[in-house]
């Protein structure tokens, strides 16, 4: 189509009096002719046959007025092109020539017919819209889904349709949000400002209605008369709303009764103060007889993890998990144990609360095999001990072999009965006699 600029005729030429071309101009849609031609020629001999009259009138007219009407003439352009444009013609003074000003109407067509085109296409997607926007309000209404239409700056309901209005009871121009539970308003709200920024956001569940009954919720963003709405899709979620169980109240002796494992509670001075039938069962404790008051100690004197190790451990790290020790029943049997044990912070007085479990065969073999590497470490280290000893003897005794074996032997002595006591010993029998090791 060719292009049409209101503010620059498509074709100026400047004439003399007698209607010689002395200058020409083109507008950019016709800039490729070569309109130098034109110079020095009269303008009748450019137009095509039957426009020689129109052109000599304008002459005239200009010439006597000073300005002519408008004719139409069909332009023939040096290329060949023939245009039908619509001239007038102007006097520029007495001695100054004339200039013919003019305006293609093949340009001024096409632009009228594509303004028909334009007009014809908008009425068509007029229809067209009016068509889905009848499609789709009927499924709004038909829907057995209940569908809103939500404000997008207030959050007022502006339709509902016959199933939301049936599930939910919306009434329309009232904000949504009143009817959604209070701790669920915030992720309601997020919901919405996500949708706003990206268009769509995963659905998220909901209590509504006067059963608050759980439904999934989704929302999109819709452009309805040039105006943005949240539109609401509403299904049945499996999701229900649990009611908090009324509280109720329980008495400590009773939990720790129900519990399989042994349970003690003792006070910071391990003094007994509540202990279940489980404890006294592993204790071999008759049930008849009473153990508050007694000292925790009286089943827990291992050393190194006895009672006053334990109490004191838990006051410094707060709880115990998984420390291993044992307990000495009132039948003089040594059980291998288990305990964790934690204090009651919020307790008056302070207590420690103590869970003991028999160890299981394979923790009691991991400990067993640790007091054998212990063992078998200490054994090797006493042996390099000893030898350096024997040394240091002769060095000491300068050579008097009883006085290094009476040395020796009261070394060897006190050491094994540290050994003892940490029930470090070797299991097998020991050569008593030190100088044999020294031969």
């Amino acid at each position: 189509m060719t292009s049409v600029n209101f503010a620059q005729p498509d074709v100026t030429l400047r004439l003399d009096r007698a209607g010689v071309i002395s200058e020409a101009a083109l507008s950019i849609a016709l800039r490729d002719e070569e309109i130098e031609q034109w110079v020095g020629r009269p303008w009748a001999e450019t137009v095509a046959d039957g426009g020689t009259a129109q052109v000599h009138q304008m002459l005239e007219d200009a010439r006597a007025a000073g300005v002519s009407s408008f004719y139409q003439v069909r332009q023939v352009f040096p290329s060949g092109l023939e245009l039908r444009v619509e001239y007038t013609t102007v006097r520029l003074g007495e001695d100054d020539g004339l200039i013919a000003i003019g305006r293609s109407l093949e340009a001024v067509a096409d632009l009228r017919a594509q303004v028909l085109a334009d007009r014809a296409a908008m009425e068509r997607d007029a229809w067209r819209i009016r068509e889905v926007e009848t499609r789709y309000r009927l499924m709004f209404e038909t829907s057995t889904a209940p569908l809103l239409l939500m404000d997008v700056d207030h959050g007022r309901v502006l339709e509902a349709n016959p199933a939301a209005i049936q599930a939910l009871g919306v009434i329309h121009h009232r904000e949504l949000v009143t009817d959604i539970l209070p701790e669920q308003r915030v992720a309601f709200l997020a919901l919405l400002t996500r949708v706003r920024a990206e268009g769509k956001a995963p659905g998220i569940v909901l209590h509504l209605g006067a059963d608050r009954q759980g439904w999934l919720v989704r929302a999109s963003l819709l452009e309805v008369e040039a105006e943005a709405v949240f539109l609401l899709q509403l299904s049945p979620s499996a999701v229900r709303l649990e009611r908090a169980p009324e509280p109720i109240e329980l008495r400590v002796d009773d939990v720790i009764e129900c519990l399989p494992a042994a349970c003690v509670i003792v006070d910071r001075d391990g003094l007994v103060r509540l202990a279940n039938g489980a404890f006294l069962a592993l204790v071999g404790q008759n049930p008849a007889e009473p153990v508050l008051g007694r000292r925790l100690g009286r089943w827990f004197s291992r050393s190194g993890a006895d009672a006053d190790t334990i109490i004191a451990r838990v006051g410094v790290q707060g709880s115990l998990a998984g420390f291993a020790t044992t307990v000495t029943n009132e039948r003089g049997d040594v059980i291998e144990v288990e305990l964790s044990a934690a204090a009651g912070a919020r307790a008056q007085p302070p207590i420690i609360a103590v869970l003991v479990r028999p160890q299981s065969d394979a923790a009691a073999d991991a400990l067993r095999m640790r007091r054998a590497l212990l063992r078998e470490l200490v054994q090797e280290t006493v042996a390099s001990v000893e030898r350096s000893s024997i040394e240091a003897a002769r060095e000491i005794a300068r050579g008097n072999r009883t006085a290094a074996e009476d040395l020796l032997t009261r070394r060897r002595e006190e050491l094994r009965t540290e050994l003892d006591r940490h029930d470090l010993g070797s299991d097998a029998d020991d050569d008593p006699d030190p100088s044999s090791r020294e031969n």
